[in-house]
This record gives structure tokens, C-alpha cells and sequence, in this order.
């Protein structure tokens, strides 16, 4: 079974949409307030045993100023590079269970990687693959990235060459995601689940391919299934 379009190993990570190569830049953050202090006014003019009392020298404890509240570390609102290689983002295990016997083939850079599973023409094939958002002239990077999300949705919203048998919104995937269900055109009787989902300047991509003997509908779930999985436990690095 040929693979689906865009899935050989020699992949260059382009987007058809966006049309942008994808970088990172440093976030600036700003720093804590200064720790606020109290003035005590006395209401009546000291007794005699306070004179007396203040002009004994202070403890050691009351001549301390008062401590600030700690610091705290700021945290980055965007990735500046992919933490992990694709492939380590997910066990090989979950992949293995949706493929069996299949061969990884991956692809990586600081910005951009894949990891696939596949076997025979004829056999099931899963691909992950994860991007960060474009940064050049200091674009904002969530929103390109959530412009490359758009472009991609409207991408498989208006795709004519393929028969599209599900498209949709996935609430609870990341800030958006949706999934999509079709057949790729051609002699290739599979039918693939692709689903996108987007977290801060991160996108997550997986597609999941599964040969049919009668119906390609009746594959739909099990693709699915299946996509969901790994798309679910690419998420966990990046929450």
C-alpha cells in the first residue's frame, strides 16, 4: 500500500498553508514587584519605662529588615526548541500497538521532526510529527502558529482530491485541534485519520493509515482510535 501523501521519510517540514519555515525567539518577561512596607505611628507620647525600653539596644532579631518574598522563576509562554527528538515523545510501545512489526523511520531538527511506523505496502502506518511556530522579522510566535493552525483547517476543509468521510473540531486536545477522516486518491484502499492540534506555539500532527477490504468507513474508528492515542501522548510533553 503506497503511503499517503506528504509521508516519505525525506519530508521537509513546509507547510502547504503557511508557506513559513519555523524558528523560535526569546520571550521577555517582567520581573516582581518590589515588597511593599508598613509605617507604625504611636498615638501617645512614651511613658517612662518606654523611654527607658527603647534605649536599650534592639535585639538581633528586631534589627533585621523585613525579608522579601521570594522570587520566582519566569516561565517561557513559547518553546525556543523541541525539548525531546519526536520519536522520544512517545513510547515505542504505543506506536508498536497500532503497527505491528512496523519500522520507525524519523526525521529531526531543533525545530522540526517526525517519527513513523510502517511495514509492507498493505500494512497499517502511523506518523507523528511536531513543529514549532514561526519567528522570522519578530512575528509573534503563538499567533503564527495559530495562523498556520487556521490555514491547515481550511487546507483539509476545501481538499478536493481526497474523500473526505469525517472533519471536525476536537475540544480537549491541546488550545485547538480538530480531526479528519478521509481516503487518499489513487489504487491505495486505506483509510487515514489525521488529527492537529495546537498548544501555545506548538503543533502536533498525527496520521494514522489502515488498509479496508470493504468499506473504508469501516476503518474509521479504529483510525481514529489509534491517532488519538499518539496525539494524546505527544501532548503530555508539551502540558
Amino acid at each position: 500500500m503506497p503511503r499517503p501523501r506528504g509521508w516519505q521519510v525525506a519530508v521537509v517540514f513546509v507547510m502547504i498553508g503557511a508557506g513559513a519555515v519555523f524558528f523560535t525567539a526569546p520571550l521577555v518577561l517582567d520581573g516582581d514587584e518590589a515588597a511593599k512596607t508598613s509605617t507604625i505611628t504611636p498615638s501617645e507620647a512614651p511613658s517612662e519605662t518606654a523611654s527607658e525600653t527603647a534605649s536599650e539596644v534592639p535585639s538581633e532579631a528586631s534589627s533585621e529588615p523585613p525579608s522579601e518574598p521570594p522570587a520566582e522563576e519566569p516561565s517561557p509562554e513559547f518553546l525556543q526548541a523541541l525539548p525531546k527528538e519526536v520519536c522520544e515523545t512517545v513510547a515505542e510501545e504505543t506506536f508498536l500497538k497500532w503497527v505491528p512489526d512496523g519500522t520507525r523511520e524519523s526525521y529531526g531538527s531543533a525545530w522540526a521532526g517526525s517519527c513513523g511506523y510502517g511495514g509492507p505496502d498493505g500494512a497499517p502506518y502511523l506518523r507523528l510529527e511536531t513543529r514549532l511556530g514561526n519567528t522570522v522579522d519578530g512575528a509573534d510566535p503563538v499567533g503564527t502558529t495559530k495562523w498556520s493552525f487556521d490555514q491547515d483547517f481550511q487546507s483539509d476543509s476545501t481538499d478536493k482530491e481526497s474523500k473526505t468521510l469525517r472533519l471536525e473540531k476536537a475540544p480537549g486536545l491541546g488550545d485547538d485541534a480538530y480531526r479528519r477522516v478521509f481516503v487518499e486518491p489513487g489504487t491505495s484502499k486505506a483509510t487515514v485519520a489525521r488529527i492537529e492540534l495546537r498548544v501555545q506555539n506548538v503543533i502536533i500532527t498525527v496520521a494514522y493509515a489502515r488498509p479496508y477490504e470493504g468499506k473504508p468507513e469501516e476503518q474509521v474508528d479504529a483510525c481514529l482510535e489509534g491517532a488519538e492515542a499518539v496525539a494524546r501522548e505527544a501532548l503530555e510533553m508539551y502540558t
